[in-house]
């Protein structure tokens, strides 16, 4: 079995277990939920790819041109997935919910960027944990930090090009997400929570 293959064939053993199990069973009609789960989705094959391919770093065949694992597994799911995914909300009937999500029809705490519902923001008002990173100048390196990944990490990967170094795409996303979970929980995940549940004191413990 050449590697294209095997990437598409456990590309379709993941599909099959959200979309048949996971996502009927476990997210079910909440489309919100099932965005930000999708992430986790895609992120599967990425990392069998990686543990299979990364030493090795072979060259892979998508249609036209040559790339290598991590872009073929990205662009192989997408072609993949989007069509299952279409015929996933069209037999549900969640497609104007999922779609109305993104265009901003929902307000308040339904909207897609929602992330914090007003229960767990107000929850964080009283979490002492992680008080460490609330502190003016933790919050500057945070702030700091994550905008020097974001610029130079992506500055490298676009310099390095297609060879052994774009391997660090991985732990470039790995090093995003970091930083953007210990910033949500620097600001007690005011910046995510719905406009309708925030008022001053919440506004205040975020600075």
């Amino acid at each position: 079995m050449s590697n294209e293959l095997l990437v598409v064939f456990y590309i379709l053993a993941t599909l099959a277990v959200a979309y048949l199990w996971f996502y009927p069973k476990v997210i079910g009609n909440n489309v919100k939920l099932m965005a930000w789960m999708d992430i986790l989705v895609t992120g599967i094959p990425v990392a069998i790819s990686a543990v299979l391919f990364w030493n090795d770093d072979p060259s892979f065949r998508f249609v036209f041109f040559d790339t290598n694992w991590f872009f073929f597994t990205i662009l192989a799911m997408t072609v993949i997935e989007v069509p299952i995914f279409l015929l996933y909300l069209k037999a549900r009937n969640l497609s104007k919910e999922y779609w109305a999500m993104f265009r901003g029809q929902m307000a308040g705490s339904d909207a897609a960027w929602a992330s914090a519902s007003a229960k767990s923001v107000e929850k964080q008002l009283d979490d002492t944990k992680w008080d460490g990173l609330r502190t003016r100048g933790a919050k500057k390196f945070l702030l700091w930090g994550s905008n020097i990944v974001i610029l130079f990490g992506t500055g490298f990967l676009m310099g390095v090009g297609d060879n052994a170094w774009s391997a660090y795409a991985l732990i470039h996303i790995l090093f995003i997400y970091v930083f953007w979970f210990l910033l949500r929980k620097s600001v007690r995940l005011i910046a995510d929570a719905p406009d309708d549940v925030l008022d001053e004191m919440m506004i205040r413990s975020a600075q």
